[in-house]
């Protein structure tokens, strides 16, 4: 092998260590993401389904009560 083959062989696999160092670290952060959308989709879903009860009891207890007693 002559040396400039040599060298473009030896920058391709350097390159390719740092391509390597690239991914895993996006990787990681994509992880991470989608643990912290996965909290926050059950938090929404939570909160989502505490306001649908709470919306369900004051229209319940509105109409159980009749018109107020200033009528």
């Amino acid at each position: 092998m002559t040396d400039d083959v040599a060298q473009k062989l030896i920058d391709l696999e350097i390159r390719l260590a740092e391509q390597e160092v690239t991914i895993d670290s996006l990787s990681e952060t994509v992880y991470r993401q989608w643990q912290t959308i996965d909290k926050l989709t059950k938090q929404h879903d939570r909160l989502s389904d505490r306001f649908t009860a709470i919306e369900e009891d004051l229209e319940g207890a509105g109409s159980e009560d009749g018109p107020p007693p200033h009528y």
